[in-house]
């Protein structure tokens, strides 16, 4: 019963703005009609009244049993409960006299009464964004967009001077002596030295290994992520200065010069000298919320850059019907856009003419759309452009004078574009100061190693046949391709169409051309479904926010994205996964095919291995098969992968499929150590 009384003071945050509201609109409607065009409105009053007080006493007993945890200024909190107190009895009193005669007594109180209770709202608003924001957030100044530095770099203590508005930007507003969110304090050196009550807040000279690192690498999505999904997040700038800082020993009284700090961490500190760069956005005032809600409404995912509401990304990846309407209407706020995402959408030369009107834009990701170097007209006007992804685009040669006259351009990103390496060379003397990541490293005067063909065909399961299509990549280069496993070879089959296949299949392919290195082999796994399977039965239920429609998602035919958010997943966190198949009759089987999603940087490991066994009547079973899976090195993108175990063919009814977890992140990773995730989908028995 106390459970429930918790979940329920829960609420509280939700319900504390309906007398706020309601009491505001009572004050409106008084006032109002006190003249005679708008009298009609003074019956309306003292129901607005009765509301108000209803809504009032529901607010206060849920603010009363909400859990504190200890988490806030206890002098705050009690200033707030009793001005709330006091707040609804004056409502119900208030109500009392807009009903009494008003040429009596109580008539004569009712306006005056009615002043002092609108002065204890605001008084018990106050005293409640204290608690949420701090005590001094009415008077705190809003006008600072970031860290400013003044005088040598060298001479600036980088505790106070760096690391303490980074936390004040980000931190503090949950980790203050009034809001002590999870027991941690941040506002001085003694509360992060003693860290909170999940252990010391950082470890000096382990950065790696300090829980203020592994909570910011979290993924948004997890519960522990710092800070809150919601909140605006620590750039990639700050989260180096601030490991730089724990890695030299976390002090909070030396000065840069006295830590030595290495090239980039110096480049770094310079991007925040005091009047060094005009900001074009910093005369923009906050975007209004309900224009906000109207872009997201259209799929628009905005995600705010600052803590006013200024500046945002705009992301679009993965869309496939990006228009020219949805771009329009980002236009209503383009001054505000300062990141811009095109990855894996419909964007073409046409589409990206609209582009030009975000002239703020810092950062734009084109990679995987159809953009050409024609297309890239509207970078004239980007002049403080710092990064701009190209990856795996169709542009040439001829994109190097727009990509040239960028001035602010810092990162370029060419991999697997038409652009040659020649092409990247004139680039860079022009540009000395410009990372261009490219694949000039490899030698101007070596051959050249093809890109692996791609598969045009995106769907990898089928019930009867599936036609495969395969990217000849350019003219003269010649694709060969085995359907057997082996390893292709210039003795393989030659691919000149797309052909069919009707049973699942390993399609491995090979890209040579006379003067060029081979490709690397490139290899599908397509899945032919042959027995529809109704039965399936878990050891341990998938994590509750990964469950997508139960057992029965892993042989339903249809298949999760590339995308874990949008569904489709069976989530196992820090644990590995049996699922036992019942194939209703006893079947010839003689192979198993296990769909898997790695997303490294959502925590999402392929399975470090999978086992099969076999049984006849679901009690005695035997292994048939087995396959170990190397654990990712390094990041990389999202990808799904089908993983076939083939073994002698045998009689059986049940198939238990044992799929093994990595159970934490490997040591390279971000945050190493960590609970890691296997996402599975559609095993197919044939």
């Amino acid at each position: 019963m106390l459970d429930q009384l918790f979940i329920l003071g829960r609420f509280h945050p939700l319900l504390v703005h309906l007398p706020i509201g309601i009491l505001t609109l009572a004050f409106l409607l008084e006032i109002f009609s006190r003249r005679a065009k708008y009298a009609a409105l003074k019956p309306a009053v003292p129901f607005a009244l009765l509301f108000a007080g209803i809504s009032a006493l529901v607010t206060v007993f849920t603010g009363w049993i909400m859990p504190k945890n200890g988490q806030f200024d206890e002098s705050l909190l009690n200033l707030h409960f009793w001005f709330g107190v006091a707040l609804t009895f004056g409502i119900f009193i208030l109500y009392r006299l807009s009903r009494a005669d008003a040429a009596g007594l109580s008539g004569k109180l009712y306006w005056p009464f009615f002043i002092l209770n609108m002065l204890l709202l605001m008084a018990t608003g106050h005293f409640g964004g204290s608690l949420t924001h701090g005590s001094n957030y009415l008077f705190e100044s809003n006008s600072e967009e970031g860290v400013l530095l003044e005088g040598k770099i060298e001479d600036i203590k980088l505790y106070e001077q760096v690391i303490v508005p980074v936390f004040k930007m980000k931190c503090t507003s949950c980790h203050n002596p009034e809001k002590l969110k999870g027991e941690l304090l941040l506002t001085t050196k003694e509360g992060i030295l003693k860290g909170g009550k999940t252990g010391a807040f950082l470890l000096p000279g382990d950065a790696a290994h300090s829980l203020v690192m592994e909570r910011i690498a979290l993924p948004k999505m997890e519960k522990e992520h710092m800070p809150p999904k919601g909140k605006v997040q620590l750039n990639n700038e700050e989260i180096m200065l601030l490991k730089w800082w724990i890695d030299e020993g976390a002090d909070f009284e030396k000065t840069v010069g006295a830590m030595n700090p290495p090239p980039e961490i110096m480049d770094l500190l310079k991007k925040y000298k005091t009047g060094s760069t005009p900001s074009p956005t910093a005369n923009l005032k906050p975007v209004d919320e309900k224009l906000l809600k109207t872009m997201r409404s259209k799929g628009i995912l905005l995600n705010p850059q600052d803590e006013n509401g200024i500046l945002f990304e705009a992301n679009l990846a993965y869309d496939s019907h990006v228009t020219r309407e949805k771009i329009n209407a980002l236009k209503k706020i383009s001054a505000h856009i300062v990141k811009l995402n095109f990855l894996s959408t419909n964007l073409d030369d046409e589409l990206a003419r609209e582009i030009r009107s975000f002239k703020n834009l810092q950062k734009l990701d084109l990679q995987h759309t159809d953009i050409t170097s024609k297309g890239l007209t509207f970078l004239k006007k980007m002049n403080y452009l710092e990064s701009l992804n190209l990856y795996a685009t169709k542009i040439d040669d001829e994109a190097v004078p727009y990509l040239a006259a960028l001035p602010a351009l810092k990162h370029l990103y060419l991999w697997q574009s038409g652009i040659s390496s020649e092409a990247v060379l004139t680039l860079q003397v022009k540009k000395p100061q410009l990372s261009i990541y490219h694949t000039i490293d490899k030698g101007l005067f070596s051959d050249a190693q093809l890109k692996a063909p791609a598969f045009i065909t995106k769907q990898d399961l089928f019930k009867d046949s599936l036609s495969i299509e395969i990217d000849t990549l350019f003219k003269g280069v010649v694709v060969y391709y085995t359907l057997d496993g082996a390893e292709p070879d210039t003795n393989a089959l030659v691919y000149k169409a797309p052909f069919k296949i009707y049973k699942t299949t390993r399609v491995k392919t090979l890209a040579h051309k006379a003067g060029w290195q081979e490709s690397e082999v490139a290899e599908k796994v397509f899945v032919g479904a042959k027995y529809e399977i109704t039965k399936v039965q878990l050891s341990t239920p998938p994590n509750e926010s990964y469950q997508a429609n139960g057992a029965l998602s892993l042989v339903d035919f249809v298949k999760g994205g590339e995308r874990f958010a949008e569904g489709g997943w069976l989530g196992y966190q820090g644990e590995h996964l049996t699922a036992t198949l019942d194939l209703g009759a006893s079947k010839r089987v003689s192979s198993v095919t296990v769909g898997a999603l790695e997303d490294v940087g959502s925590y999402i490991f392929y399975p470090q291995g999978i086992e099969i066994f076999t049984s006849g009547d679901g009690q005695s079973f035997k292994k048939v098969s087995d396959k170990t899976i190397p654990i990712a090195k390094e990041a990389h993108p999202s990808e799904i992968n089908n993983f076939l175990l083939e073994f002698d063919e045998i009689e059986t009814r049940f198939v238990k499929v044992f799929v093994k977890s990595n159970l934490v992140n490997p040591p390279w990773h971000p945050a190493p150590g960590a609970n890691c995730w296997i996402f599975i989908d559609e095993i197919v028995v044939n």
